[in-house]
């Protein structure tokens, strides 16, 4: 019974090495070429750990023959962030809506201030701005610089840190036939961790 294991171990022996010798260079994953082999190391973000949100809605007055609107103010409009760790908005982006509203022109964003006197109806020129930052117009060509006045602070456990932004705009003359509130656009953010020097 010896004889016979040993015998086997011996072929084995044999056999392994010609097969190594076989498999060498053809870099198959996880091999090794010219004595060396690295290892791909892949992480998940857990992104848990940021914890904010921004109103779902806000609703403001547009005049109907066109003028300056009425927004809520900073204090109600508000980034809040129930994270241990600061975050700042790192990109901004508007979008419009076409679909909710009853209307014959188009809803547009505008670059200049509007009133009555546009030729274009239903175009809206609004504006986010936080802290003493220059304001930003809405557009659907994203903001992605931002300085500090972006921040929102830690919270400390027991109160949330805040980040009021002021609203304000303007339009021109409305088509608009919808008696109730309806919604003509929207703003995205994107929150990063980390405050901003």
């Amino acid at each position: 019974m010896k004889k016979i294991l040993i015998i086997v171990l011996v072929i084995l022996m044999l056999l392994v090495p010609m097969s190594a010798f076989a498999a060498a260079g053809t870099g198959s994953d996880g091999n090794f070429e010219n004595s060396t082999a690295g290892t791909d190391f892949l992480t998940e973000v857990d992104i848990s750990q940021i914890s904010v949100t921004v109103p779902v809605s806000v609703t403001f007055v547009a005049p109907v023959g066109g003028g300056s609107g009425i927004f809520p103010t900073a204090t109600a409009y508000k980034i809040t962030n129930n994270s241990f760790m600061a975050v700042h908005v790192s990109n901004l982006v508007a979008e419009l809506d076409n679909t909710s509203a009853t209307k014959t022109t188009p809803i547009s964003f505008a670059t200049v201030a509007q009133d009555g006197q546009s030729a274009v109806k239903n175009a809206f020129y609004s504006t986010i701005q936080a802290g003493a930052d220059t304001p930003w117009v809405f557009s659907t060509t994203a903001k992605t610089s931002f300085t500090n006045a972006w921040n929102v602070d830690a919270s400390n456990g027991t109160t949330a840190g805040t980040l009021g932004l002021t609203l304000s705009g303007s339009n021109s003359s409305l088509d608009i036939t919808n008696t109730s509130a309806i919604k003509v656009f929207k703003i995205m953010f994107t929150i990063a961790p980390g405050a901003l020097a």
